[in-house]
C-alpha cells in the first residue's frame, strides 16, 4: 500500500472527553473534517460594513462549532442539529466557549488558521489543488 492510500485511509479524526462545569455533563468533542471546517468558517465570516475585509461573526461561529463537533461519549449521537442554534445561543457563554475552543484546537482552528481558512476559501481552487 502506497503513501496516498495510506493517507486516505488513516483514521484522522481526533477526540476527547470534555466536562462542562456549568451544565455538569461531559461531552465527546471530535475534530472537523477539512472540509465541514471550511464551510463554517465561510457562514460564520461577514463582509465589514465598508466592504474593507472580513470579520469572524462569533455569534454564529461558537454555536456552529459546538453543533458540528460535539457527540455524545455513550452512543457516538451528535448531541445537537442546525435547529439548536439560536437555543445555544442563549446558553452560558462560558461554558459554550468550553466546548468550542475544544473544537476549534482539535480542528486546527488556531489563531493562525482561521484567517487563512477565511483567504483560502474566498480564492478559486487551482487545478493541481482539485
Amino acid at each position: 500500500m502506497g503513501l496516498r492510500e495510506r493517507t486516505l485511509e488513516a483514521k484522522d479524526i481526533d477526540s476527547e472527553d470534555v466536562f462542562v462545569p456549568q451544565w455538569g455533563e461531559t461531552f465527546e468533542v471530535r475534530s472537523m473534517s477539512a472540509k465541514m471546517r471550511a464551510r463554517l468558517i465561510k457562514r460564520a465570516t461577514v463582509q465589514l460594513p465598508d466592504g474593507k475585509g472580513l470579520e469572524t461573526d462569533f455569534e454564529q461561529l461558537y454555536p456552529q462549532i459546538v453543533i458540528a463537533t460535539c457527540f455524545d461519549p455513550e452512543t457516538g449521537i451528535p448531541v445537537f442539529g442546525p435547529g439548536d442554534h439560536d437555543a445555544l445561543s442563549e446558553k452560558n457563554g462560558a461554558a459554550l466557549e468550553v466546548l468550542a475552543l475544544a473544537g476549534m484546537r482539535l480542528s486546527g482552528m488556531t489563531a493562525k488558521a482561521v484567517p487563512e481558512a477565511k483567504k483560502d476559501s474566498s480564492s478559486t481552487a487551482s487545478p493541481a489543488s482539485s
